[in-house]
């Protein structure tokens, strides 16, 4: 979490045990760019973002690794949508 705070981003738990409707409503209200999601919870919650009219990139993470296939999934977001703004501290 600090990670994520540090980069600039947010971080928004969600109750993966919560109907996929609950989730997908949390994440279309914060205005989410990408979810980190289970692949077996992909298909629901994608059903009802797209209902919502909410398009985050799902990152489908569905088994722990040495954190390289999570490091690809991220450098292709990045390739995707460029590169984040840098952060600047006054």
């Amino acid at each position: 979490i600090f990670g994520i705070l540090k980069a600039g981003a947010a971080y928004v738990p969600v109750d993966a045990s919560a109907p996929a409707a609950r989730g997908a409503f949390i994440l279309a209200d914060c205005g989410v760019k990408a979810c980190f999601v289970e692949g077996a919870a992909r298909e629901a919650l994608a059903g009802e973002l797209a209902a919502l009219g909410a398009s985050p990139r799902l990152l489908v993470i569905d088994a722990p690794d040495d954190g390289s296939s999570l490091a690809a999934r991220l450098d292709a977001c990045d390739a995707a949508e460029g590169p984040a703004p840098a952060i600047s501290s006054v």
